[in-house]
């Protein structure tokens, strides 16, 4: 075989079939002439230069090298972030100035010869570059995913008519601020872990550990600009979200959400406007538009919590027991009075006095050697579970796949550090609420879903004896 035969010259082309071509065959000679012509009448294109500069910091090349990388995880189109370009300054830009950086070029730029300095001052500033700095977290494949999963189905709805900010805004918020990124992996691997029924990843605590504090360095000192607030404030949210997925976050879950009222109080008065759509009285406002669809909520549920407060009102001594306890029984009573609006309203007022509440009445409440704060906090978190028909409509879908294992256990924990005669008269209805919902509930772990699906369809299972017989 010729070993030319799959080699087409000029000299060969004339003997390659017309149809590989998708044309007749046609005379070489009619071709070169046409071929001539055409390039004769048609102008020469110019190659126009592109205008891209290639000549930015490291810095910079690296902060949009991430970026895009979580653009394309994400499916945001990279050039609607609207990232700023390294402005060039030497010796050092204005992006590596505001972040305090040490701005360093690449080397081997022979076109910007009015940069080219001494070298020795060239290999120290290289080695400056590589020398131990501000850490930055390497973020793995696998946080790509738990980040995935934070947009989907982990992101808080909180505050109400914001969610749409967890899933576009607050991802774009990551690079600049480090210890929001560690809120949401932390938060979506507690989510997925309760979701798939494995034990808490330690990964999940390490994240927190470190959302914390750099949510600690931020709060330290105030808010430069709008996006630092919208920061501080998705993170405490986060926070407050993965602590009520905790077996043990009582506490963490109450300290939280007074960090999201502080936070929330400072944008307000230093007039941060950012992402976040709020002002004093927006979650109201935002709930009343959904009051003609609350559902009406089995009141012999309310009679038998009712009871049951009732127990505990001769323990009460100190006056934040007595301003706990009377908002609790008005919840019971609005539901009693098939009153939904009047009991969100209601619940609404409980969690705005935690947050502003003296810290030394939060811890009062908390002590866990208290039992009558003890017995008052069963009580709440079981209304929380009671009025989850209600609270669902919050979000702008229904809150199914959100876990309750976590405030669940929590009454577990009051009853069995309190246990004997104590718990037996004051916590038994707490306790047999926990206990109807965990034995209707197929899963290993509890969903706002399931909860809502017992209170709504099956009231029944939860009422006492003496509610029964009514």
């Amino acid at each position: 075989m010729d070993p030319n035969y799959l080699v087409y010259g000029r000299e060969t082309l004339n003997t390659v079939p017309g149809r590989w071509f998708g044309r007749q065959k046609e005379n070489s000679a009619t071709a070169q002439t046409g071929h001539s012509k055409a390039e004769k009448s048609q102008p020469k294109r110019r190659i126009r230069p592109h205008n891209k500069s290639r000549r930015g910091c490291l810095n910079c090349k690296i902060r949009r090298v991430k970026v895009r990388l979580v653009a394309e995880v994400l499916f945001i189109s990279y050039h609607r972030l609207n990232l700023p370009k390294c402005p060039e300054n030497h010796p050092a830009c204005e992006n590596c100035q505001g972040k305090d950086l040490i701005c360093v070029y690449p080397p081997g730029l022979r076109n910007d010869v009015q940069y080219l300095g001494d070298p020795a001052r060239d290999v120290s500033s290289q080695q400056a570059y590589l020398q131990p700095r501000r850490k930055v977290a390497d973020f793995t494949i696998a946080d790509m995913c738990l980040l995935q999963h934070f947009i989907t189905d982990a992101h808080p709805h909180l505050p109400v008519g914001n969610e749409h900010i967890y899933t576009r805004a607050l991802p774009a918020l990551t690079y600049k601020h480090e210890y929001v990124m560690h809120a949401i992996l932390g938060l979506s691997s507690s989510h997925l872990a309760l979701l798939t029924g494995s034990a808490l990843p330690v990964e999940a605590l390490r994240h927190r550990q470190r959302a914390l504090r750099g949510l600690n360095e931020a709060m330290s000192q105030a808010p430069g600009e709008a996006t630092d607030a919208d920061a501080m404030l998705a993170a405490c949210y986060i926070l407050t979200f993965q602590s009520s997925y905790m077996p043990d976050g009582l506490s963490d879950y109450i300290m939280m959400l007074r960090g999201c009222g502080l936070v929330t109080t400072l944008m307000l008065q230093q007039n941060l406007h950012g992402s976040f759509s709020i002002d004093a009285n927006s979650h109201i406002k935002y709930m009343e538009a959904q009051f003609g669809r609350f559902p009406t909520i089995d009141s012999r549920i309310a009679s038998d919590g009712i009871r049951s407060l009732s127990l505990v009102k001769p323990l009460l001594k100190h006056p934040v027991e007595e301003t706990i306890y009377q908002l609790l029984v008005d919840v019971l009573v609005s539901i009693e009075q098939s009153a939904s609006c009047a009991a969100y309203v209601h619940l609404t007022n409980i969690m705005n006095e935690f947050i502003t509440l003296p810290q030394c009445e939060v811890r009062h409440l908390l002590d866990p050697e208290n039992q009558s704060s003890q017995v008052l906090m069963a009580h709440f978190l079981i209304l929380l579970a009671i009025l989850s028909p209600i609270t669902s409509m919050e979000a702008t879908n229904r809150l199914c796949n959100v876990p309750m294992v976590g405030m669940l256990s929590w009454v577990a924990n009051i009853w069995t550090h309190m246990s004997g005669k104590m718990a037996e008269r004051y916590l038994m209805w707490p306790k047999s609420v926990v206990e109807t919902i965990r034995a209707n509930t197929s899963r290993t772990g509890v969903l706002v879903d399931d909860v809502l699906v017992l209170i709504m369809n099956s009231p029944d299972k939860l009422l006492s004896q003496h509610g029964k017989a009514r």
